[in-house]
């Protein structure tokens, strides 16, 4: 058994999940995390007022998968 734990960009997890639908996954655990990336940094309004920010939204998928489904599990999310 192992834990597969991949951050994707939240416009990619559609399509995560459907690849592994496909392989008949359908449990997994999903979050929405923050993170700091090597990019500049950008403007985003928060209450009307601009502010920068070096953080990006990201989604956390977490997998427990059996030992043989882990090269397709892991070939499905990259």
């Amino acid at each position: 058994m192992k834990m597969i734990v991949a951050t994707i960009r939240p416009v990619k997890f559609p399509y995560v999940k459907d690849a592994l639908a496909h392989l008949r996954l359908d449990q997994m655990t999903v979050y929405t995390v923050t993170g700091c990336e090597n990019w500049d940094a950008t403007n985003r309004y928060y209450g009307g007022n601009e502010v920068e920010s070096d953080l990006a939204h990201k989604t956390r998928v977490e997998i427990a998968a059996a030992d043989e489904n882990v090269a397709a599990i892991v070939h499905a999310i990259g």
